[in-house]
């Protein structure tokens, strides 16, 4: 069993990707250990484990449960952590995991017992999409971005509060699971 988790793995990369895009020095051992344990994360049909590869596909228990559990998100950065350290378009995982996202397109959803609104799902699942074929990307298919930032506009606008003279006016009032500590701050940023 290991101390780490895929979430806050994926959020140190993109700290290790921003400091290496600013020039400065990045440890090749802190990349060697995002990677090993992504790889060692992943399990079967482009899921990834939260804790582990036993853990791939599994709902991430906790507050909130009320909010549907999309699989596709520690998919979506292990995509990511791959994409910025590996730098291999062509790894298989890629787009194994691109198939569990397009599964599962961003939506509000109709189920009020289970709300489909994740913000983190999204934004990890727009980043790694539009890395893999998004329009800047070095193979600009937009076989996976296309149809997900449809999704993904299509919903995020149709969520945006338009309360006129109101405070929260052009906010994302709506939360989501991981929303609850922070509010409508943390879901409109």
């Amino acid at each position: 069993l290991s101390e780490a988790d895929v979430s806050v793995t994926g959020w140190m990369v993109m700290a290790l990707e921003s400091a290496r895009l600013a020039g400065l020095e990045v440890p090749p051992a802190a990349i060697d250990g995002a990677l090993d344990f992504v790889r060692w994360s992943t399990g079967e049909g482009g899921l990834v484990g939260y804790l582990g590869p036993d853990t791939a596909g599994d709902a991430i228990l906790g507050e909130h449960g009320e909010f549907a559990y999309h699989p596709g998100t520690m998919s979506a950065i292990g995509m990511c952590v791959r994409i910025f350290l590996e730098r291999d378009r062509n790894d298989p995982f890629l787009r194994q995991g691109a198939d569990v996202l397009a599964r599962d397109l961003p939506a509000i959803g109709k189920d009020p017992d289970a709300p489909q609104v994740d913000y983190y799902y999204w934004y990890y699942g727009s980043l790694a999409l539009n890395q893999l074929d998004g329009p800047d990307a070095p193979r600009a298919t937009n076989q996976y971005w296309g149809p997900w930032n449809k999704a993904m506009n299509d919903t995020i606008l149709a969520m945006q509060d338009h309360t006129k003279g109101a405070c929260r006016y052009g906010g994302w009032m709506q939360p989501d699971r991981w929303s609850d500590v922070f509010g409508p701050v943390d879901t409109t940023a």
